[in-house]
């Protein structure tokens, strides 16, 4: 009987005993990974796959560490490890704590101007940067450091939720257990603003809702992502605009060849930052008193991404959230166009009231717990009205189309 040994960070060592291999054995191991590895089950598709890439090798046990090795380097699992770690909590004045940043790269360069610049850090003090790779001796007028240099009892590290970077080189350092056990995180999500939304995979979520009815500046390195952001929101905007009555407001846009020009701020600005290389106009903006909260960097998870990305397609399901419309009169009316009709939702036009209620509480209330409902509420309200707008357009458009055919088969009979 062979053993297959699995390592992780956060379970341990566990070891699976092998006999034979089946399909169905395969599937029990991949289903063991997944569960164990990335702690969650996987898709049809992920178990499809990793099964026959099992059956295509041979279904031995140096095939099952070949697959076992790809979930342990996969970027789900480097993230999941990451998101394990201790958070760094807000500092104390009366208790002053000493910091080391890992890395030099732009993320590291974030996590050093958000100790920087925003006051519930105040209390931490950044001592170094931790980098055995870097060419550079200083940093931010701080030294970089490598690990044999550094005593780690007398500080933090601390990194970014978002950067991976870690894991190419922890492994490899004789401090690995100190290096590990004193790692902190810091979030950094919610400074970028991605393009489509990884949760909704839309275009069109709730992360506009804080810049609705607002001014707002662009800087970017790109002309043509600059072009391909406008053209984005000036189709959102009409959609918006049905949905909410407020519109994204684009007063400015900055290139390259302004990059030193910072727009004097006023209340209720708000900034997004396109450029690949962000950290210097960043640095630029917050150096000129403009605050964290007004500024996002757009994160292209698609840089071609348009409005019609999310518009309702032929043969989309059908949910309609409809005002003083009887849900009967509705159907036959669908009817009476010939469409086909899988499902339909009533609602009335409550969800609007409570998205303005809401947007008004949350600038005034900072309790975690209350504004996490909040943001529940605001993803729900906001969810019912676009839905709205997508679907009357695309029962307009589809009505329209109809009474075009019916019309041309007139004529046809008519001749």
């Amino acid at each position: 009987m062979d053993k297959v040994k699995i390592r992780t960070r956060d379970k341990g060592d566990c070891t699976v005993m092998i006999s034979v291999f089946t399909k169905q054995t395969s599937s029990m191991l991949i289903q063991s990974f997944y569960k164990n590895i990335l702690g969650r089950k996987p898709s049809k598709d992920e178990s499809e796959y990793w099964i026959n890439y099992a059956k295509q090798h041979g279904n031995n046990v140096a095939t099952v560490r070949i697959i076992m090795e790809a979930f342990l380097n996969s970027d789900e699992y480097k993230c999941r490890s990451i998101q394990k770690l201790p958070i760094l909590s807000v500092g104390r004045l009366d208790n002053t704590t000493k910091l080391i940043i890992w890395g030099t790269n732009d993320y590291s360069k974030l996590i050093y101007l958000m100790l920087t610049y925003r006051t519930e850090f105040s209390a931490y003090i950044v001592e170094c940067f931790l980098d055995d790779d870097s060419i550079l001796k200083n940093l931010y007028g701080l030294p970089v450091k490598k690990a044999d240099e550094l005593n780690f009892y007398d500080a933090k590290i601390v990194m970014a939720n978002m950067d991976n970077s870690i894991f190419s080189k922890i492994e490899i350092y004789s401090a690995f257990e100190r290096i590990w056990s004193n790692l902190q995180i810091i979030d950094i999500g919610y400074l970028y603003f991605h393009i489509p939304d990884p949760i909704y995979k839309r275009v069109d979520s709730p992360q506009w809702s804080s810049l609705l009815g607002k001014d707002v500046v662009i800087y970017y390195s790109d002309a043509q992502v600059k072009e391909n952001l406008l053209n984005l929101i000036e189709g959102l905007n009409n959609i918006f605009q049905q949905a909410f009555k407020k519109t994204v407001n684009i007063i400015a846009t900055i290139g390259n060849n302004a990059a030193q020009r910072v727009l004097p701020a006023t209340p209720g600005q708000k900034i997004l930052i396109t450029q690949d290389s962000y950290i210097d106009i960043l640095s630029t903006l917050l150096f000129n008193g403009i605050e964290f909260a007004d500024i996002r960097l757009i994160k292209y998870l698609d840089p071609q991404a348009t409005s019609n990305d999310v518009l309702m397609k032929d043969g989309d399901l059908i949910i309609y959230t409809m005002t003083k419309v009887g849900t009967i009169s509705f159907i036959n009316s669908l009817q009476e166009y010939d469409f086909s009709v899988k499902a339909t939702h009533f609602v009335t036009s409550k969800p609007l009231c409570a998205l303005k209620e809401i947007n008004t509480m949350n600038s005034q209330f900072d309790d975690e717990i209350f504004k996490s409902q909040i943001d529940k509420n605001i993803r729900y309200a906001w969810n019912l009205l676009i839905d709205s707008v997508y679907i009357n357009n695309y029962i307009k458009k589809c009505a329209k189309d109809t009474r075009t055919l019916k019309r041309q088969r007139q004529r046809s009979e008519n001749f």
